[in-house]
């Protein structure tokens, strides 16, 4: 649902080369794209080197290609070329994939299944407009439409997840930096409770807790306060798991 079509497209340009580049793939279940079938799909990321800024560059769907793991595999060969990625992922529950990548010395890193993970990642990105699609590429411009359709609303077998799954593969292996953005919040004590202490006593992390009490509606905003940027509590949660 932060995934906002208005936004999240930009212009390609010439890549950085200190940039960090990930790919993605989902195997598919090997038939031509149709309501029966689930076609293979990949996805590349490209990630600025301070992890605060990625975009999808490079998509592939394989929507009337009936597709085994070993199709799929050089199509990403073929796809990827000369470009030296840092890190590559794939649906573990294609065991041949696996198999054939390790005999053609292809280094595959397993995918992180959960959807809940892999959601509240991608949800966090768009949200902080950390992460952009390309508008001049069509197979990417299929990404932005499955993400569009995956609204909670969506009944699952009208949703098309195909690229999304590579998607969401690709982004939850990469070590994004939400430090900047980071809220550590801790369960506190306080004898007086924060909302009646005189406010220049405060320290900067407990004006942080008011603030955030404030935005929750749990006391009063203070008259005459502005807005502050609007974080949620996951990015405690990520930076637990990538570090800070």
């Amino acid at each position: 649902p932060n995934f906002s079509p208005d936004k999240h497209y930009m212009k390609g340009f010439d890549i950085p080369f200190d940039w960090k580049l990930y790919a993605g793939v989902d195997v598919g279940s090997g038939g031509p794209g149709g309501k029966e079938t689930h076609p293979g799909a990949i996805c590349f990321v490209a990630v600025r080197p301070d992890y605060r800024f990625g975009f999808v560059y490079r998509a592939w769907r394989g929507d009337r290609e009936a597709t085994t793991a070993g199709d799929i595999l050089n199509k990403f060969i073929e796809l990827r070329g000369q470009e030296s990625i840092s890190l590559q992922v794939f649906d573990q529950n294609s065991r041949d994939f696996g198999t054939i990548a390790d005999r053609m010395g292809e280094s595959f890193e397993k995918a992180e299944k959960s959807h809940e993970i892999g959601e509240q990642v991608i949800n966090t990105l768009f949200k902080h407009d950390m992460m952009f699609l390309l508008d001049d590429d069509a197979e990417v411009v299929k990404l932005g439409g499955e993400l569009q359709s995956l609204l909670k609303s969506t009944p699952k077998n009208k949703a098309k997840d195909d690229l999304a799954d590579a998607f969401r593969y690709t982004v939850t292996k990469i070590p994004w930096d939400f430090s900047a953005i980071k809220l550590n919040i801790e369960a506190r004590t306080e004898p007086v409770p924060l909302y009646e202490k005189a406010f220049g006593t405060l320290t900067e992390q407990e004006v942080r807790e008011l603030e955030i009490m404030e935005r929750r509606g749990v006391v009063p905003r203070r008259e005459g306060q502005d807005d502050w940027a609007d974080t949620t509590d996951d990015f405690a949660y990520w930076n637990e798991q990538y570090g800070s």
